[in-house]
């Protein structure tokens, strides 16, 4: 009789176990970034390389899960070591020209979303590495944001 109810007790914890776990998934509204490409372009292996030419666009690319649907989605370009120090001065730069903030609200109230865009990147950056972030913020304000390294560098000579 032992060895039963030792049994029922071990199978019935692994029971409340798995199902506990799967509960947590399903319950999980967090916004979802997956499949994300940064890169020089598209097709010969540059969709993802974490390049961009100066004068060239860059290419960007995700899957995109907002249970409470998305409000919007932000990208934003900064040069490596001006996060920190000049964060105040670097923002009113990057909003005043315009380059290195941008802001989505094509892909408004979506659950899922491809999102796929080209940003333009123009003469006056300069080359060098730099922080990118790729955010998606839903309606109720909860934010699942991806951050990668991104070089870019001088137009190529042909």
């Amino acid at each position: 009789m032992k060895n039963v109810m030792k049994f029922l007790f071990v199978f019935l914890l692994a029971g409340m176990i798995a199902t506990s776990c799967s509960d947590d998934d399903k319950n999980d509204l967090t916004p979802k970034i997956k499949n994300l490409e940064v890169g020089s372009g598209h097709g010969h292996g540059k969709e993802n390389d974490a390049k961009a030419y100066i004068g060239k666009d860059l290419h960007l690319s995700a899957d995109i899960l907002a249970p409470n649907k998305i409000a919007k989605i932000e990208v934003v370009f900064h040069k490596e070591g001006e996060h920190h120090k000049h964060a105040e001065k670097h923002e009113e730069k990057e909003h005043k020209d315009k380059w290195g903030h941008f802001e989505f609200k094509d892909y408004n109230g979506q659950v899922n979303a491809k999102f796929h865009k080209h940003i333009d990147i123009p003469e006056m950056v300069t080359s060098g590495d730099y922080h990118f972030h790729f955010k998606v913020v839903d309606t109720k304000g909860v934010t699942a944001e991806i951050k990668k390294e991104l070089k870019i560098l001088e137009k190529p000579h042909k």
